[in-house]
């Protein structure tokens, strides 16, 4: 479980910061990732955003518009996940 959460809590602060400094390549990456763990631990939302950005991505649009809404669904992610560990143990 531990593994789990440091992973998705690392994709989300080096997506964050490849933004930040320009790195759009990074920042894929850990879109990509967070979109697979977001399926994995049964997050729709963060699933779905990441998602939508990621074929922004692709599509080579600018997406500083679209992280308002994956930082908030990381938070609500990771917020669940965080209950979700504290109450299995």
């Amino acid at each position: 479980r531990g593994g789990l959460w440091n992973r998705t809590a690392g994709a989300a602060k080096e997506g964050r910061r490849g933004i930040g400094q320009g790195d759009v390549e990074t920042a894929r990456g850990r879109v990509q990732t967070l979109k697979g763990l977001g399926g994995r631990m049964g997050m729709p939302q963060l699933q779905e955003t990441a998602t939508r950005i990621d074929a922004v991505f692709k599509s080579g649009q600018d997406i500083s518009g679209m992280l308002p809404q994956l930082a908030t669904d990381l938070d609500n992610a990771m917020q669940a996940a965080y209950l979700y560990l504290a109450s299995a143990q």
